[in-house]
C-alpha cells in the first residue's frame, strides 16, 4: 500500500493538533477553578432564596440554608460593610421567606422577593400580599378569578389558610389543589 505525500501531511497535521489539544487540557487541569462563595442551584426543602443586587459582582439569586442570619448572608454577598446603615440585628431568614438585598446607591435595602421572580423560581407567593396582576401569572387564574380573590381578601382582611379560597366562586377542591403549589399563606408575626 502506497501512502501519498498529501496523506502523510494530513496525518502529521492531525497528530500536531491532537498533541496541542492534549497539552492544553493538561495545562488547564492544573489550574484552580475559582468558585463563588455564594451557593446557587441548591433549591429544595430547608433552603431559602436570596436575591443580591449591587453586591460587587455577586448579583443574582442564591439559595441559603434555612435560618441563616441576615448579617452572614450580607457578608457572603460582599455587602457587609453596609451593615451599620441598616437596622437588622439578629434578624434571621426562615423557610417561608425570600428576600431581595439591594446595595445600590450606598443604601442597603432588604425587602421581599418580587412575586414574578418567586413564581419563576417555582416558589409560592403569599396569598395575602400578591396583587391582582401577579395572580394572573399563576396558571389557572384569569382576570375574573384574580379580581374575585383580591376582593375576598379585602372583605376578610386576610386569608388564614389557602383553603379559604373555596369561598371564591369557581374554586372547588380540584382547582384549589392545582393552585396550592403556587400559593402560600405566611403567618402573621
Amino acid at each position: 500500500m502506497l501512502i501519498s505525500e498529501g496523506q502523510r501531511l494530513g496525518a502529521l497535521v492531525v497528530l500536531i493538533a491532537s498533541l496541542a489539544l492534549y497539552g492544553g487540557q493538561l495545562l488547564n487541569a492544573g489550574r484552580a477553578v475559582r468558585e463563588s462563595p455564594l451557593p446557587w442551584g441548591n433549591q429544595g426543602p430547608g433552603v431559602i432564596a436570596v436575591e443580591v443586587v449591587g453586591g460587587r459582582g455577586a448579583d443574582g439569586i442564591y439559595f441559603f440554608p434555612d435560618g441563616r442570619a441576615i448579617p452572614e448572608i450580607l457578608k457572603v454577598a460582599g455587602v457587609e460593610e453596609r451593615l451599620d446603615q441598616v437596622d437588622i440585628p439578629g434578624a434571621v431568614v426562615s423557610n417561608d421567606s425570600t428576600i431581595s438585598i439591594s446595595a445600590e446607591g450606598g443604601v442597603l435595602k432588604i425587602r421581599d422577593l418580587a412575586a414574578p421572580k418567586r413564581l419563576a423560581l417555582g416558589l409560592p407567593v403569599d396569598l395575602n400580599s400578591v396583587s391582582e396582576e401577579e395572580l394572573l401569572l399563576i396558571p389557572g387564574i384569569g382576570v375574573k378569578l384574580a379580581a374575585q380573590v383580591v376582593q375576598l381578601r379585602q372583605e376578610r382582611g386576610r386569608f388564614e389558610e389557602i383553603s379559604d379560597l373555596t369561598a371564591v366562586r369557581g374554586i372547588k377542591e380540584k382547582r384549589l389543589n392545582d393552585l396550592k403549589k403556587y400559593l402560600t399563606v405566611k403567618s402573621t408575626p
